[in-house]
């Protein structure tokens, strides 16, 4: 079996576990902001972790939530329409990927993308494929997981677990928690070659059928140091933190 890219990557760089910057980081510049992305570029990072969403007219844009303050769903959005005092503050992903080609000509960074909704799944990665970059990708639909792994099967793809139970019913939040903390099936159906587990819901149980599996992990988001070196510890593929620049030194150590 071929290496995924996560193994390949930890196999070159001699380390246990890679280090994904949550959002770019947020130590030095605000998450999320093209300026946190960039300093992770020029950092170095193993992994940068980046949350893709598409407006109404197939602008993919790089926002973790459903809404843009003062505009709108990003569903409900056309790009073409947006007002330039907020456009300005919103990274399309097209600046991502040509921050990324000026500022690590190399393609030594993996880029985790974490796709928020469905039906641009092919179009966010095929960028990717085409600038020759090593990735994975993230997503809570067991939908989406299953068609990259169907239409892109040489790419990796992990299916999230740990979403928000927001709005749900009580017996849908026992069926959402239950199907997480037991998702072998889920894992199987989809095809995923990876899990991308909130730190909580990381099992011992879990954790032992990866291994057993071959199944790569990413535990996010672990900020804290003490929780930081717990799970650098139990030597998981990924961790995803708002704080990478402390969980690298404490890998160092």
């Amino acid at each position: 079996m071929a290496l995924g890219v996560i193994a390949r990557t930890k196999r070159e760089r001699e380390v246990a576990t890679l280090i994904s910057w949550h959002r770019g980081g947020s130590e030095v510049q605000p998450s999320a902001t093209r300026a946190a992305f960039c300093d992770a570029m020029l950092e170095n990072a193993d992994a940068i972790e980046i949350d893709v969403r598409r407006t109404r007219d197939g602008v993919l844009v790089c926002v973790h939530d459903a809404d843009i303050p003062g505009a709108g769903l990003v569903t409900h959005l056309n790009w073409s329409e947006l007002a330039p005092e907020i456009a300005r503050d919103v990274l399309t992903y097209d600046t991502f990927l040509a921050d990324l080609r000026e500022l690590d000509p190399q393609r030594r960074i993996i880029i985790h993308l974490d796709l928020k909704d469905e039906g641009y799944e092919l179009d966010a990665v095929d960028q990717l494929i085409s600038d020759g970059r090593a990735f994975f990708v993230t997503t809570p639909s067991e939908r989406s997981v299953r068609l990259l792994r169907d239409e892109r099967p040489e790419e990796d793809a992990f299916l999230t677990l740990g979403t928000s139970s927001h709005g749900l019913s009580r017996w849908r939040t026992f069926r959402l928690r239950s199907h997480e903390l037991a998702p072998f099936v889920a894992i199987w159906r989809t095809k995923a070659t990876g899990v991308a587990v909130y730190h909580r819901l990381a099992t011992r149980p879990l954790r032992t059928w990866c291994r057993i599996f071959r199944v790569e992990m990413v535990v996010w988001t672990v900020d804290r140091e003490e929780t930081q070196r717990e799970w650098l510890d139990k030597k998981v593929s990924v961790l995803t933190t708002n704080r990478p620049r402390r969980a690298r030194e404490i890998r160092s150590e």
